[in-house]
């Protein structure tokens, strides 16, 4: 997706974006004999809100490398450069990491895969394009109540995290429902 300043949004996985990121989704969609619901959620300021503390406790507990990336965290600033005009990002000490580097997608993506219930290791979602601020999981009208219950994750997932999701505005969340000739919703 095309954004105002001329940049797209990726998906932070090599080699997908938005448009690999629909076509995976369609494709679910039609491989599935029962009507589809996903969501659409975005998290307020992601890679600004990253909490340092889950990455450095998820760097050591995948890679034994908590003690690298709490270095590498500890005392940051930075500062985006946009049309002229900078911005220093982060809201604290202990949250953001600069998304423009390397290390600060591999933080980010550390991160956000703690939204496990979110994510292709929950059984009921057909896919979930997390590995971005965007979240997407798809799921089969069958499964609504386990897709609450991940809905539910989610919410109190970003409240331990100290990050919330944007609940108004052009930014809310939608739901689409996926329904073939003569499918109905449960």
């Amino acid at each position: 997706m095309k954004i105002e300043d001329g940049t797209y949004q990726m998906a932070y996985t090599k080699k997908r974006g938005t448009t690999s990121c629909n076509a995976i989704t369609l494709q679910e969609v039609e491989m599935c004999n029962e009507p589809t619901i996903q969501t659409q959620q975005d998290i307020k300021k992601a890679f600004n809100s990253t909490n340092h503390e889950t990455i450095i406790k998820e760097g050591e507990r995948l890679y034994g490398a908590g003690k690298l990336l709490g270095a590498w965290l500890t005392n940051r600033s930075y500062t985006f450069t946009s049309k002229d005009i900078s911005v220093t990002r982060g809201k604290s000490a202990n949250q953001g990491v600069p998304a423009g580097t390397l290390i600060g997608v591999e933080c980010f993506l550390i991160f956000i895969a703690t939204a496990t219930e979110l994510s292709n290791r929950n059984a009921c979602l057909l896919w979930a394009a997390l590995y971005a601020d965007d979240t997407s999981p798809l799921v089969k009208g069958s499964n609504l109540v386990e897709f609450q219950k991940a809905l539910d994750f989610a919410a109190n997932w970003a409240k331990e995290q100290g990050i919330s999701f944007h609940v108004q505005g052009d930014k809310a969340p939608t739901y689409i429902a996926y329904l073939k000739k003569g499918q109905i919703l449960p």
